[in-house]
C-alpha cells in the first residue's frame, strides 16, 4: 500500500498542486503530518545515492517528468534521461527545486550536499484524437408514441420538481462509479407515473461534468466520462417522457455551466458555434443530450435561470447556498416576492413569509427538494459529509393557491401516493440501451 507521504509528494511535486489541494486529499490527517510525511518520502528517496526519476502519461496528450537527483540539475538532464523526444512534444511548463541535505559522518563531522528536483509538463505537438469522442446523443422517435395528456379537466396544474441529479462517472480501475443514484431516479420515476404531472422541471445540475471544471484539479480517473453521462442522462429523460407525456424543462445549473466556461477560456473559437440547421451550439449540453428529439425545453443563462409556471412561482436553480437547515431559503424569501423553488444546496427545505400591504396580506413560499445524487460522498465536494437529503417535490397550482409536497426519498425508498416504493435495477436495461460501456 502506497503510504501518505509518497501519495502526497506525488500530488505537490508530481502533480503540482498546491498544499491546499494536498490536504484536502487527507481529511483524516492533520496538516503538519501530510507536510513532514511527503518531505520525508522525498528526501528518502535520494538516500545512498539513489535517485528517483518518474516520467508519467496524463491522458493521450501530456507526460509529467520528474527528477530527484544530485546529478540531473536542468531541463535538458531531465529530458535526456527521460527519453523525451523534442520532436513529438513540446515544454509547457518546467520547475526546479534546490534543497539542502546535511549528513553526519562516522568523524562526527557534518556533510551538507545539495539536493535538487526538477519537474516539467510536456504536450504533444500533433495532440491524438481522444476516444471515445463526445457525441450528441440521438434518439430514433418515429416508431414511438408519447402518451397523450389527460382531456379532462383540472383545477390545477400539477408539476414534478427534481433537482441535482449530477449524471457522471469516476473511474475505479475498469469500472464507472456513479455520481447519480439510480435508485433515486427509479423512484422518481415511479412517483411520476402515479402523480401524472403537467410538466417536469429539472432545475438545473442535470450533469456534473467534472472533468469541464476550471475550478478544481481533476485527475485521470475523471477522464472521458462525460460521453457515458450523456448517454445514461439521456435513456432516463426518454423513459421519464415517454412514460408520462409531461412538458419537460431542463435548466441549466452551475455544473451544467463549466462547459460553457471551459470552451471560452480554452477553445474560444467553438463558442456558439452551431451546426447547420441545430438551434443550438454543437458543444452544448442541450445539443448533446438531444433535448430537441425528446421535445424537452431548454433554460438556460445560469444564475439567471427562469421558469415560471404561473406569474407569482418561480422556478431556478439558485446561486445562494447557506450553511444550517432552512437558512438558505430563508434568505432566498428575503429578497422575493413571489414564491420560488430553487436546487443547488442538495437539502430538502421549505419555508414561508408574509408580505404585508396597506389593504391585504400575502404569504410566499420557498422549497428546495433536495437531490437525485449520490449523499454518500461519491460525488467530488469540499466536504465528504454533507447535509444533503435525497427526495423531489409535487407542486399544485391554481390561480391563487399552491400546494407543495416534498417526496422524502430514502435508500431507494419513499413513501407516495398511499403505498411504499421501491426502487428497481434496470441496470440491464442500460447495459442493453448502450452495451459499449462497463455500466
Amino acid at each position: 500500500m502506497t503510504s501518505i507521504g509518497e501519495q502526497a509528494a506525488r500530488l505537490k511535486w508530481v502533480q503540482g498542486l498546491s498544499w491546499s489541494e494536498v490536504y484536502e486529499r487527507f481529511p483524516d490527517e492533520s496538516q503538519a503530518k501530510i507536510r513532514s510525511a511527503a518531505r520525508r518520502w522525498r528526501k528518502s528517496s535520494l538516500t545512498n545515492n539513489e535517485e528517483r526519476v518518474i516520467l508519467e502519461h496524463v491522458g493521450a496528450n501530456q507526460l509529467e517528468g520528474v527528477a530527484d537527483s544530485r546529478r540531473m540539475k536542468t531541463l535538458d538532464d531531465l529530458i535526456c534521461e527521460c527519453q523525451v523526444d523534442l520532436d513529438i512534444w513540446d515544454v509547457e511548463r518546467f520547475k526546479l527545486n534546490k534543497w539542502e541535505s546535511a549528513m553526519k559522518l562516522s568523524d562526527d563531522s557534518v556533510h551538507v550536499e545539495p539536493l535538487y528536483q526538477v519537474s516539467a509538463t510536456f504536450i504533444k505537438k500533433r495532440p491524438d484524437e481522444l476516444f471515445p469522442v463526445i457525441k450528441p446523443v440521438r434518439f430514433d422517435f418515429e416508431e414511438l408514441e408519447w402518451p397523450e395528456k389527460s382531456i379532462v379537466p383540472k383545477q390545477f396544474v400539477r408539476t414534478l420538481v427534481i433537482a441535482d441529479p449530477h449524471f457522471g462517472f469516476v473511474k475505479d480501475g475498469n469500472k464507472l462509479v456513479a455520481f447519480h443514484d439510480r435508485r433515486v431516479l427509479d423512484v422518481i420515476l415511479s412517483v411520476a407515473r402515479i402523480a401524472k404531472p403537467d410538466r417536469i422541471d429539472i432545475i438545473g445540475d442535470l450533469m456534473d461534468l467534472a472533468e469541464w471544471s476550471n475550478r478544481y484539479i481533476t485527475g485521470p480517473m475523471f477522464y472521458q466520462m462525460t460521453q457515458p453521462a450523456l448517454i445514461e442522462a439521456a435513456w432516463w429523460l426518454s423513459i421519464l417522457k415517454m412514460e408520462t407525456g409531461a412538458d419537460l424543462y431542463v435548466y441549466e445549473g452551475n455544473h451544467e455551466k463549466r462547459m460553457q466556461d471551459a470552451i471560452i477560456k480554452h477553445l474560444p473559437a467553438a463558442y456558439g458555434l452551431k451546426g447547420v440547421f441545430r438551434q443550438h451550439p454543437a458543444l452544448s449540453i442541450p445539443n448533446l443530450l438531444g433535448l430537441d428529439e425528446l421535445g424537452a425545453k431548454w433554460i438556460s443563462g445560469y444564475p439567471a435561470d427562469e421558469g415560471w409556471p404561473c406569474d407569482w412561482l418561480m422556478f431556478s436553480h439558485g446561486n445562494v447556498a447557506r450553511k444550517g437547515t432552512g437558512k438558505t431559503i430563508k434568505a432566498v424569501l428575503e429578497n422575493m416576492e413571489v414564491s420560488r423553488v430553487i436546487g443547488h444546496i442538495h437539502r430538502m427545505e421549505l419555508g414561508a413569509r408574509t408580505l404585508h400591504y396597506r389593504d391585504e396580506q400575502r404569504p410566499i413560499y420557498g422549497f428546495c427538494p433536495g437531490c437525485a445524487c449520490k449523499i454518500d460522498g461519491t460525488v467530488p465536494a469540499k466536504n465528504p459529509r454533507n447535509d444533503w437529503q435525497n427526495g423531489c417535490g409535487i407542486i399544485d397550482v391554481t390561480e391563487h393557491l399552491l400546494q407543495v409536497k416534498p417526496v422524502f426519498i430514502d435508500g431507494g425508498q419513499a413513501l407516495f401516493g398511499g403505498r411504499v416504493i421501491q426502487a428497481t435495477d434496470r441496470l440491464n436495461d442500460l447495459r442493453a440501451f448502450a452495451p459499449e460501456w462497463n455500466w
